[in-house]
């Protein structure tokens, strides 16, 4: 196991067929992810993520 997070999701019905999702997600890496030298020189061991998805659903 390289990582442990936790993504919060909320999902907002526009319509039948519309939806929008919002996302918020946290990783913390892990031994050898978090000592790597990307990390070390550039990153963090602290990841976030933000999105925002639009969903379109066909019924067949």
């Amino acid at each position: 196991m390289n990582r442990m997070g936790l993504t919060l999701l909320y999902t907002f019905s526009l319509s039948r067929d519309w939806q929008l999702n919002a996302f918020l997600d946290y990783q913390r890496l892990l031994d050898d992810a978090s000592d790597s030298p990307v990390t070390d020189d550039q990153g963090d061991d602290n990841q976030y993520h933000i999105g925002l998805n639009i969903i379109h659903q066909w019924s067949f």
